[in-house]
């Protein structure tokens, strides 16, 4: 497994995420692949698709967890059908970092950007951060190549 602990950066515009979510503490993470497999089942029945990526977005971080989305990206989450919900992800700057290997340890990759990058880079995360799923995504592959977004500006 590598994973690159030295991001690009991009200037990313705005965009909305569809799909199925669920609230999470970093202990109840572990249940987000079961979103993912309930989204197989119904991806097709969210409106407005813009393009074949999907994604998870993740907002709302407080004590008490985060609001995730597996979805994907749409034009507009008018007319949604009432069990999907949506996260509007911002236009700003992103770090983003790329996850190649099993699935299953993309929360050590998670873990290394938080506890080895971060402390050092100059950078917050101020938003809604979000994974980028390519199209030949398969979970039960053992090279899984998986973005990881973070919106950052420079601390002061």
């Amino acid at each position: 497994m590598t994973e690159t602990l030295t991001p690009r950066l991009e200037t990313a515009e705005p965009f909305v995420v569809a799909g199925l979510s669920g609230r999470y503490t970093h202990t109840t993470a572990a249940a987000i692949p079961e979103l993912w497999t309930s989204l197989d089942d119904c991806i097709d029945d969210i409106p407005n698709r813009v393009g074949d990526f999907t994604y998870g977005a993740a907002a709302n971080f407080h004590d008490d967890g985060f609001d995730y989305v597996a979805g994907v990206e749409v034009s507009s989450a008018s007319g949604l059908p009432s069990r999907f919900r949506s996260i509007d992800i911002p236009a700003g700057n992103y770090a983003v970092f790329t996850h190649d290997g099993p699935i299953r340890q993309l929360p050590h990759t998670y873990a290394r950007i938080r506890n080895e990058w971060m402390p050092t880079s100059g950078f917050a995360v101020v938003g809604p951060e979000f994974e980028r799923y390519g199209t030949d995504s398969d979970g039960a592959k053992d090279s899984y190549t998986v973005e990881i977004w973070l919106p950052v500006e420079k601390s002061s």
